[in-house]
């Protein structure tokens, strides 16, 4: 990755950053986009604004190092100390806020967002951020996640920015980086060493051996779980394969203390950032820093029984499914307690010799 110092920052040590937010350069959509930006923001003339990364369809370059202040999202937030710029991360596109739903799926829009996607992933991954949409709302909540400049100008009351527009892709954007992040947190797991054949435990279901993710990719859409495992050639599990997992795993979490309440929550309370949040913190809780191999009962699993797409899952410690087998959720349809766990057939080891 290319690095050009911006001109306009302010020298930090920051280990911790809660936010990433979205802008456009309101420049065309050209390949030297992101150069050009970096240029812009190093130059003799540059503005008093710069951001961390900048995108465009074949490339990102680097202004402001991870760990020091970019300028690019006046404004503080109600009840969080400090300025926005003070924990978040800026990454600007190619484009213009005008720009509408079709002209943001152009062949250069998506190889851009593609890319950013990466990059975001990465910095989630490096600052455990949550993969989340934040709204206005939110970001006054002091919620962690991503969000594009025009929320923050919503929720600071501070200048007049509306990008990255009311036609980015969020919802196929916000899917690319939870796939690129799994992808990330698999490659992490190849680490814990090779079990027979393969890096990636092995489960047998009903005289199958199956090669198994170690982690959950969560919160996902259910049809988006099945469109990712399509696209890299792995398959979503069956109910029975999921409790074989949860038989096998080394490390089981106890799906009752991870529901969020015991009454009836709404739609909306369900697929809630704030619920999400919480989740994810009470799974944090329970792992405490512990190790393993295979992890089971954090969440619901999207699984595929005959044909039938649908969820299931969520083991109590005594090994029953609180999620019986369900498949009356649309394909966009997410909550805080769905993940996905990808899954295939492993090879048949090697004959001894």
């Amino acid at each position: 990755m290319k690095f050009v110092q911006a001109r306009n920052y302010s020298k930090a040590s920051r280990t911790d950053v809660q936010l990433i937010v979205i802008h456009d350069m309101e420049y065309p959509e050209r390949p030297t986009g992101a150069e050009w930006c970096a240029d812009f923001f190093a130059g003799p003339s540059a503005p008093k604004a710069s951001a961390h990364y900048s995108v465009d369809a074949d490339s990102v370059v680097q202004s402001v190092l991870d760990k020091d202040v970019a300028w690019h999202t006046p404004g503080a937030l109600h009840g969080r100390p400090g300025f926005i710029n003070d924990y978040s991360i800026g990454v600007e596109h190619a484009g213009y806020a005008k720009q509408t739903a079709d002209d943001w799926q152009d062949d250069f829009s998506t190889a851009m967002l593609e890319l950013s996607a990466q990059l975001v992933a990465g910095l989630c991954q490096r600052f455990s951020i949550p993969v989340v949409k934040l709204t206005p709302a939110d970001l006054q909540a002091g919620a962690r996640g991503i969000c594009g400049h025009d929320d923050c100008t919503k929720a600071s009351g501070t200048g007049t920015h509306w990008d990255p527009g009311p036609g980015f892709p969020w919802d196929w954007y916000m899917g690319r980086v939870r796939a690129h992040l799994y992808l990330l947190r698999t490659a992490a797991a190849l680490t814990f060493g090779n079990h027979e054949d393969t890096p990636w435990p092995i489960v047998v279901c009903d005289g199958t051996r199956w090669e198994v993710a170690p982690d959950y990719i969560a919160p996902i859409a259910i049809g988006a779980a099945q469109d990712m495992a399509a696209s890299l050639g792995w398959q979503l599990p069956s109910p029975a394969l999921v409790d074989a997992i949860w038989q096998a795993a080394d490390l089981r979490l106890d799906s009752a203390a991870l529901r969020q309440t015991f009454r009836a929550w709404t739609l909306a309370e369900m697929s809630s950032v704030a619920a999400m949040n919480e989740h994810c913190l009470r799974v944090a809780q329970q792992v405490n820093g512990r190790t393993c191999r295979l992890l089971a009962g954090s969440q619901k699993d999207v699984v595929v029984q005959n044909g039938v797409l649908g969820i299931y899952g969520w083991h109590t410690p005594e090994g029953r499914a609180l999620q019986p087998f369900f498949s009356g959720h649309a394909r966009g349809w997410i909550d805080y307690s769905q993940g996905c766990r990808l899954v295939r057939r492993a090879l048949a080891p090697s004959p001894a010799t």
